[in-house]
């Protein structure tokens, strides 16, 4: 655990890389409310929490032992580890992101070359599953 409960839920979300947007689509939870919570301007209620531990597969125990510790005046985090985690897990996102494209992009270059004409959606789509596997 993470000891404050806005450093868990960036986390939890950053783990799995998700935006605030899918995590807004899946819970039901309001993107605005999901920030608020994250950068510790609001106390999550019991029902948000519920819809968050569901999203994120983790006890709701867990995230509401991180949000009484905060109003218990028990320290957060440094953070250090936290951010120098986040900063691994961003780094291999993009990454794998570029990574992708860049693969993407020459085999689409070899094929406009050698086929004589540019892949069509359903053809981008294949190629993508196939590079998929290959990572």
């Amino acid at each position: 655990m993470y000891g404050s409960l806005p450093v868990h839920l960036r986390v939890l979300r950053a783990e799995r890389g998700l935006k605030l947007r899918d995590v807004e689509d899946i819970s039901g939870v309001a993107k605005e409310t999901l920030s608020a919570l994250e950068r510790g301007e609001r106390r999550a209620m019991d029902s948000t929490l519920a819809k968050l531990a569901q999203v994120y597969h983790v006890p709701l125990a867990e995230l509401i032992e991180a949000r009484d510790a905060m109003g218990k005046g028990k320290a957060p985090d440094s953070g250090r580890e936290v951010w120098e985690r986040l900063q691994r897990h961003d780094a291999m996102r993009t990454y794998q992101r570029y990574h992708r494209q860049d693969m993407h992009d020459a085999l689409s270059r070899f094929f406009e070359r050698h086929g004589g004409r540019k892949l069509d959606p359903d053809e981008h789509e294949e190629l993508d599953k196939l590079i998929e596997e290959y990572e």
